[in-house]
């Protein structure tokens, strides 16, 4: 069976992928924080119809004889392999939205959020939400969407339920009370609900007014009492190979065993917890949302090779079937 033919069928496939990359990418340039995928080729194993030979080497006798020089291999590809599908993670750009729960990531780093953190309300005046139960079975992951909202508990939250995650740092009764967290277990879900100093005994959570800082730093303060307040830090994941993170949906990524892993919930030298606008991690810039950085002209493109080079391919396959047709007639003619 000719060669050529099983090459063709790997390049129209090969093409076929990268036109459904190209196609994802297109389908997600309007989705914040998309992060746009791009295709990679390399050649199979190649059939060597004779191998390389040196030159030979001259004689000794007077006149020297000269033999015949060397010769390269003969090879025959054997088609195309999609090598593999890489996450770009290079920096989209920042629309303002005036949104105050809106938060983009300038730089390095990844939000990082839990499904399933359950938070308790706070029970009196200058203490802040905690959370229930232990670490055990939480489920963690990492998104560049920053388009956070309040929930009815006061929990900021992505679109799909997932819980933005930080420590606390600070409360008007306590002071500093925490540093940067050295596990994920550590962490809380970041909440705005806080109680009333007034009136006194209060035990109803009300919506605090906040603010959020370049540096991560939510402040909640009380709406009738501004010196009862306390503050979470927002804590960002960075990875050694973010782009060996792995696509859940819902803009969420969870670690892979080639992004960088916590070991055991703490940092090691290939995943690391770090304060926004620290060295390595990203600013935050409130009100902002991270564009998708889907670039369409270069879309449009990879569309436009991706076809032209399916339809190549094609053309192989239909010659390649006329020469075995005209292999076939000869044979019932004979």
């Amino acid at each position: 069976m000719l060669r050529s033919l099983y090459s063709a069928i790997s390049g129209m496939n090969a093409f076929q992928t990268q036109l459904d990359v190209t196609g994802n990418n297109i389908a997600n340039v309007d989705t914040t924080g998309f992060k746009a995928g791009r295709v990679e080729f390399s050649d199979i194993l190649s059939q060597t119809m004779s191998n390389a030979t040196q030159p030979t080497a001259a004689g000794t006798a007077t006149p020297i004889n000269f033999g015949p020089g060397g010769i390269n291999p003969q090879q025959i590809g054997l088609g195309v392999n999609v090598a593999s599908i890489d996450t770009m993670f290079t920096q989209g750009a920042d629309q303002q939205t005036g949104v105050p729960t809106d938060m983009a990531l300038d730089g390095d780093g990844l939000f990082i959020v839990s499904p399933n953190m359950n938070t308790v309300l706070p029970t009196s005046a200058g203490t802040a939400p905690s959370y229930t139960g232990t670490a055990t079975g939480v489920t963690y992951n990492y998104s560049r969407a920053g388009n956070f909202s309040v929930d009815a508990q006061g929990n900021l939250v992505l679109p799909d339920g997932s819980k933005l995650m930080g420590y606390e740092l600070q409360t008007s009764a306590t002071g500093t009370s925490a540093t940067l967290p050295t596990n994920l277990n550590k962490l809380v879900p970041i909440n705005i609900s806080i109680i009333p100093s007034s009136p006194t005994g209060t035990t109803t959570p009300v919506p605090g007014n906040f603010t959020i800082g370049t540096n991560g730093v939510v402040t909640v303060t009380d709406p009738t009492n501004p010196s009862n307040y306390f503050t979470f830090q927002i804590a960002l994941a960075n990875f050694n190979n973010p782009g060996g993170l792995q696509k859940v949906g819902n803009n969420l990524y969870e670690t892979t065993s080639n992004s960088g892993q916590f070991n055991a919930g703490a940092p090691s030298n290939n995943a690391l917890i770090g304060i926004p606008g620290s060295n390595g991690f990203a600013n935050v810039r409130p009100g902002y949302l991270e564009a998708s950085n889907v670039n369409l002209t270069q879309e449009f493109t990879n569309m436009i090779v991706a076809q032209q080079g399916f339809d190549a391919n094609s053309k192989v396959v239909n010659t390649d079937n006329n020469i075995l047709s005209t292999i076939d007639n000869l044979e019932q003619q004979a």
